[in-house]
């Protein structure tokens, strides 16, 4: 055992390691037990020819292959295990294109917070500054073209993207000069396409609205709420009847898939008049089948933001992992709807850190060998 917090214990993996194993190093910032710690913070290395340090703690690591524990710490063990990697999660750094919204947690803040959740890091790119919130619009900005094009190319100079979602995009050029970027990108792109906000700002224009047109072949998946899929599609949502007419439209205009965010929304378009469903459903459109999915709507939520923020980067980092999007997508509103109900269980100022505090995940731990373990084995 390691007790002593000058020691620098080397990294048990070289670039040579099978790709199956990873090298844990456990840490306290209390006295060190016997054994492991009830809740470790955890100092992740990749294996095989991943030499950067995963961290899922504030404190400060050295992207060398060496750890320094840091003032205070106290080194519990290093040990390396096998790890079955299609079930484990690789790094997530996704650029995250969209607005800046001061004040409330939506857009670029809401994805950066749920990118950081999931034990990823969000690179953030912004293309507009949108003054609105809590049903007051007072301005959008938009940022210069150019300066949106530097963000990428400075991103893609310095750090490696795994993924990518665009969100709010501003203007006609920077859509674009975004997607211009994206074909360079190595992963998943996902288009949350947005044409307006929840306090009624108008974010993007005719024209630029046009030019996503003619980019929907390029993601991996459209999403949409249902009031710009109306106006993408050209017509009125008022029930579900209607909302598998509308994907379709969207698809014949390039989207290979579409997931529509219907909310709550009568079945039958002769039905519009009667209560809403006490669930919310989203519309999924692989170009063949359209498939439903369905959760308890939730309310009392205050003015709560990131829902699509959370839905939509759970989504991106299951594409990441290959994982099928049916099976995403049912993961994904299931993983939403808890924290959903996470932020309903504390009172309003408290919801959003307990919404964004539910997608972080959980780690299972080997149970550690003891000395009595290893006199048997040998």
């Amino acid at each position: 055992m390691l007790e002593n917090r000058n020691v620098l214990p080397q990294f048990w993996g070289t670039e040579g390691t099978a790709p199956n194993v990873r090298t844990l190093l456990l840490v306290s910032t209390g006295p060190a037990p016997e054994g492991f710690v009830s809740e470790p913070s955890i100092f992740e290395f990749g294996g095989g020819n991943n030499s950067t340090l995963e961290c899922q703690s504030t404190a400060a690591v050295s992207k060398r292959k060496t750890f320094r524990p840091p003032k205070g710490i106290a080194v519990l063990r290093l040990f390396s295990f096998p790890v079955d990697f299609e079930h484990h999660r690789m790094s997530f750094h996704p650029i995250v294109v969209g607005a800046l919204y001061p004040g409330i947690t939506r857009g670029l803040s809401a994805d950066l917070l749920v990118s950081q959740a999931l034990g990823g890091q969000g690179l953030p790119v912004c293309t507009a500054h949108v003054v609105a919130g809590r049903g007051v619009v007072t301005d959008v900005l938009n940022v210069p073209t150019d300066t949106v094009s530097a963000q990428l190319e400075h991103l893609a100079n310095t750090e490696s993207p795994t993924a990518a979602k665009v969100g709010i995009v501003g203007d006609a050029p920077t859509v674009e000069t975004t997607f211009d970027h994206l074909e360079l990108l190595d992963g998943p792109v996902l288009l949350d396409l947005t044409l307006s906000g929840p306090s009624g700002e108008d974010v993007l224009g005719q024209r630029g609205l046009e030019a996503l047109v003619d980019h929907l072949h390029a993601p991996d998946l459209v999403t949409l709420r249902k009031t710009d899929a109306s106006l993408v599609a050209g017509m009125e949502i008022p029930s579900l009847d209607d909302a598998q007419v509308a994907v379709q439209r969207i698809a014949q205009q390039g989207a290979d898939r579409v997931l529509l965010r219907c909310g709550q929304l009568s079945t039958h378009h002769f039905d519009t008049k009667s209560e809403p469903p006490e669930y919310a459903v989203d519309l999924y459109y692989d170009g063949d089948d359209i498939a439903l999915f369905e959760a308890p709507f939730l309310d009392h939520l205050g003015s709560l933001h990131g829902a699509s923020s959370g839905l939509t980067l759970s989504l991106l980092q299951m594409l990441q992992e290959q994982i099928s999007l049916s099976e995403a997508l049912q993961k994904a509103k299931g993983q939403v709807t808890e924290a959903l109900r996470a932020a309903q269980d504390v009172d309003e100022p408290s919801q959003p850190q307990a919404f964004f505090d539910a997608f972080h995940p959980h780690y299972e731990l080997p149970t550690p060998k003891t000395d009595e373990d290893e006199a048997v084995n040998s």
